[in-house]
């Protein structure tokens, strides 16, 4: 027989916080012991206990539902300016890379998830592209040696960026 483990109001596994017991939940043709939680998201409801602990109960369900969601930016422009920026400093096969990742150029941690880019360039983005039209808008290093960082980076006409070129080859 397993030793009941004890839980106390307030502890949390994963994103479930256990606020008290209930009555035993049907499991099948038996009971097992129940508790209510509450989600980090705020919804509160009655769980099996050993779920939670064993961690095969993580979230009421909102976890799956943010990853699940995607940012439905993945046919436009801007998001193929990322996947050329990440293919050119991490793929070796693409045609690019001798003149990025070959030259130890890399897309800095947080840029190397699309919805943390969108956060810090996608206005910068609309706004060059207001301006300039969306063909004319670049993604542009300040410095040519240095990675691709927010603090680095800006939006750029072809004609800017040409002006900012290194002499071993393209931006």
């Amino acid at each position: 027989m397993s030793k009941r483990r004890i839980l106390l109001k307030g502890d949390t596994f994963n994103r479930l916080t256990f606020l008290q017991d209930t009555e035993p939940i049907r499991s099948g043709k038996r009971f097992v012991r129940g508790g209510l939680f509450m989600c980090g998201c705020g919804i509160t409801k009655p769980y099996r206990i050993a779920d939670i602990t064993s961690g095969r109960t993580q979230s009421c369900g909102c976890y799956h539902r943010e990853r699940a969601s995607t940012h439905k930016m993945s046919k436009t422009r801007f998001y193929k300016i990322w996947q050329n920026m990440k293919m050119r400093c991490g793929n070796p096969k693409q045609k690019d890379y001798k003149y990025y990742g070959a030259r130890g150029i890399q897309v800095c941690k947080d840029w190397q998830v699309f919805n943390k880019f969108q956060r810090d360039m996608h206005l910068l983005y609309l706004l060059h592209a207001q301006c300039h039209g969306e063909e004319d808008t670049t993604l542009e290093r300040i410095n040519v040696d240095k990675d691709y960082t927010l603090q680095n980076c800006r939006w750029a006409t072809h004609k800017e960026q040409q002006q900012n070129k290194s002499h071993g080859g393209t931006n």
